[in-house]
């Protein structure tokens, strides 16, 4: 009877185990897909950056935009939630406010932020991507 008893025990506690663990990756990689959807976002905006003008990356500064991401596919009816809403807001801080004022290209440069957040398990999640843009870049070469 003692032996039962405690290989019932040691059986619940392997089975709350197993689940427990099973629950933990799953929720990683959710975590991790939402991450990469973010960063993926955040590439694609970026990309499109690099065809704007100089004059027009101005017009970029304190601008939102909402891009959603359903991983099911919008042709499947009944096919589940809307899926995550990540909200993207993108900072242009020209060149003088953070080079010295000895540098002669600093007029000349612009850091461009991309900061994203998102809502997911009851947690908002924050990622991001930064780079500069200078006034002679690639978007004023015309092959």
């Amino acid at each position: 009877m003692a032996e039962t008893i405690v290989a019932v025990a040691v059986f619940a506690i392997m089975f709350a185990s197993f689940f427990g663990g099973l629950s933990l990756s799953l929720s990683t990689v959710q975590s991790a897909r939402e991450t990469v959807r973010a960063t993926q976002i955040m590439s694609e905006q970026m990309d499109t950056l690099r065809l704007k003008r100089w004059d027009q990356i101005d017009q970029l500064n304190n601008t939102n935009y909402y891009p959603t991401f359903n991983p099911i596919s919008s042709n499947v009816p009944n096919a589940g939630s809307a899926g995550l809403t990540y909200r993207a807001r993108v900072s242009v801080i020209p060149g003088n406010a953070f080079i010295n004022n000895g540098e002669s290209y600093r007029t000349n440069v612009k850091q461009v932020t991309i900061r994203l957040t998102w809502q997911s398990r009851n947690l908002e999640h924050k990622t991001e991507m930064t780079t500069f843009f200078s006034q002679n870049g690639m978007q004023t070469y015309i092959p």
